[in-house]
C-alpha cells in the first residue's frame, strides 16, 4: 500500500492498540517468558533469541501501562503522537556479542503494517517493570545502537554491539518524522526482531 499522510493519520487516530479495560483485558494477548527463547545456530556457535517482552508506550496516553504484548509498534506523525516499544531478551551470558536484525518472511503480510521510511532506531534503556511502564515513566535512554531499515520481505541490515546482561533491554523508536511500523512477533515463521549472539 502506498504511504499517504491521511493513511498514517487514520492509523494513529484509531488508537493503535486498545487501552486495557476491565471489560476487554482478557482478550488482550500478553506474554511473559520466564526462560529465553533460544535456538542453536547451524554450528552451535551462535544462539538466536526472540524478545521475551514487548511493552508499547504511547505519548498520547502518557500514564497508561499497556503491559507486554505480542505486537511491537514504532510510529509518529509530524514528529508527534509518538509510539515506541520497550523490549527485552533473555540473553546467554556465555555469548558476549549481540547482532540485532528485523526479519519479514514471505506470506505473512497480514501480520505487519509498515508506512513511511520503514526505519526504526534502537536505543539501550535501563531495566524496567513491564507491568507499570508508561510513556511518562519509561526507562532512560542510553546510547543509540543504530537504525534498522526494514525490508518487505527479507532481512534488514544488522546492528552489532556488546550484549548487556542479563536482558539486553532496548527501546524501538520511530526514526522518520512520519512513520508507522506494527508487527506481530512470530517464532515460526520468524517475523520481527531477532537477536543473534555469539
Amino acid at each position: 500500500m502506498q504511504f499517504t499522510t491521511s493513511a498514517l493519520v487514520s492509523f494513529l487516530a484509531i488508537s493503535v492498540f486498545a487501552s486495557p479495560t476491565s471489560q476487554d483485558s482478557e482478550e488482550i494477548p500478553t506474554k511473559v517468558l520466564t526462560t529465553p527463547t533460544v535456538h542453536c545456530g547451524e554450528k552451535c556457535g551462535e544462539s538466536t533469541v526472540l524478545p521475551g517482552l514487548l511493552v508499547p508506550i504511547k505519548e498520547n496516553e502518557p500514564n497508561t501501562a499497556f503491559g507486554t504484548q505480542y505486537r511491537g509498534y514504532a510510529a509518529q506523525f509530524n514528529n508527534a503522537n509518538k509510539i515506541s516499544t520497550i523490549a527485552s531478551f533473555g540473553l546467554d551470558a556465555s555469548r558476549p556479542h549481540c547482532h540485532l536484525k528485523f526479519v519479514v518472511p514471505d506470506g505473512e503480510s497480514a501480520n505487519y503494517n509498515f508506512y513511511g521510511s520503514k526505519q526504526i532506531e534502537i536505543y539501550d534503556v535501563a531495566p524496567f517493570n513491564y507491568q507499570s511502564t508508561t510513556w511518562n515513566n519509561r526507562p532512560a535512554r542510553g546510547v543509540s545502537r543504530g537504525v534498522i531499515q526494514i525490508k518487505v520481505t527479507g532481512e534488514s541490515n544488522i546492528l552489532h554491539f556488546p550484549c548487556r546482561f542479563p536482558y539486553g533491554e532496548i527501546e524501538i523508536a520511530p526514526y522518520g518524522g512520519n512513520d508507522y511500523a506494527e508487527w506481530f512477533e512470530l517464532a515460526n515463521p520468524t517475523l520481527g526482531l531477532v537477536m543473534v549472539q555469539d
